[in-house]
């Protein structure tokens, strides 16, 4: 999200800091949004570790190779 600058000339103070809560709420979502996509990634990630221990403990059998 890239910074804005918001021009309150002529709001009264009630109604900057309702600007303000609006703004803040926006960037909570975008927080939220953020570490919603984090734990999707680090997910698909485990996901694919998953199957990799998966490949290679078939690559073992099929070579032969005894686990330590």
């Amino acid at each position: 999200m890239k910074p804005e600058v918001i021009d309150v000339t002529g709001l009264s103070l009630q109604q900057i800091s309702m600007l303000q809560e609006i703004v803040e709420a926006f960037r909570a979502v975008q927080r939220q949004q953020n570490v919603n996509q984090t734990v999707s990634n680090f997910g698909d990630e485990e996901e694919q570790l998953k199957q990799l221990h998966k490949e290679f403990d078939w690559w073992v059998a099929d070579v032969g190779v005894k686990k330590s």
